[in-house]
């Protein structure tokens, strides 16, 4: 039979299936049992870059990040709009005090004057004098009322301009903590991308095993279907006639054509583990791994 030598052991195998066929069970016109291929589905993950794990962070955490930033700006703006309700507060009792103080002097000029027509005093020096007196007190009184009022609006308005300053520069206070945030959260998303990316190679990897394990049953009751064909019809051939066919000839030269490519101890180490070869070479199995060890050993 005219094949071609294989360079690996899947060729090896799928050779001596031509073979044996050739030789054992095409002569006599077994026609083989059809078997369907196992096809399982296997589970698809595209993973993200690392651009794409950013943004689905930065989309992740943005409301987030947002409504800080916003309860920040919202509180800033409530503490400008307590201040400038209490510099309308300051003015609006600087006015009433103001007025207070007038009334007062009023009042007290008022009694100055009546005491005075009493004692008959209305044009004396002590009545003008007096007068005076109330006026300055009135003046100092106004002044110190202004004054308090200066103050305390020189204080809001400082507090104000440091609020509308913070508020100027919320996204600016927020931006480092956030973005570290962001980097943090992208991590974790690589993280659970890796575990699920694991996850799916070794669901996939099963499958694999899975199918190759029904495939090589099959084979192995490829085998034995033929081998209980050939004994129904008691037309099996005889060893003597296989060696004259050249069947274990050519099944000999196609195992060598494969493990001659190997290191004698690595064909040797590997044969001696390949029982399967049995059902191809039958007691020339062990002939064959007795040259590969002596070829190992030398």
């Amino acid at each position: 039979m005219n094949f071609q030598l294989p360079i690996n052991k899947n060729d090896m195998y799928n050779t001596l299936q031509e073979i044996f066929h050739y030789y054992r069970i095409d002569r006599e016109g077994y026609a083989g049992a059809k078997f369907e291929e196992l096809n399982l589905e296997r589970m698809n993950f595209t993973p993200l870059n690392e651009s794409e794990l950013n943004e689905k962070a930065g989309k992740l955490l943005g409301g987030k990040h947002e409504r800080e930033i916003q309860e920040q700006k919202d509180l800033l703006n409530e503490k400008i709009i307590s201040a400038n309700s209490q510099k309308s507060a300051v003015l609006r009792d600087k006015e009433d005090q103001i007025a207070k103080a007038i009334e007062l002097y009023i009042q007290s000029e008022k009694k100055v004057e009546e005491q005075a027509v009493k004692n008959g005093l209305i044009n004396s020096s002590i009545v003008t004098e007096k007068l005076a007196q109330l006026e300055v007190a009135k003046n100092e009184r106004i002044m110190a009322i202004t004054q308090s009022a200066s103050d305390k609006i020189s204080q809001l308005d400082a507090q104000i301009a440091e609020y509308t300053e913070s508020l100027s520069k919320v996204a600016e206070k927020y931006s480092v903590v956030h973005q570290k945030e962001k980097q943090a959260k992208a991590q974790e998303l690589l993280d659970e991308q890796s575990q699920v990316e694991r996850t799916v190679f070794r669901y996939n990897n099963s499958l694999d095993e899975k199918e190759l394990k029904y495939k090589n049953s099959l084979m192995q009751v490829g085998v034995e279907l033929k081998l209980k064909f050939m004994e129904v019809q008691l037309a099996e051939f005889t060893k003597d006639e296989l060696v004259a066919m050249g069947y274990y000839e050519d099944a000999i030269k196609c195992v060598c054509g494969y493990y001659d490519r190997l290191s004698a101890y690595d064909a040797y180490e590997d044969i001696k583990m390949e029982q399967r070869l049995m059902v191809f070479l039958d007691e020339y199995y062990q002939d064959v791994i007795y040259m590969y060890s002596i070829r190992a050993s030398s």
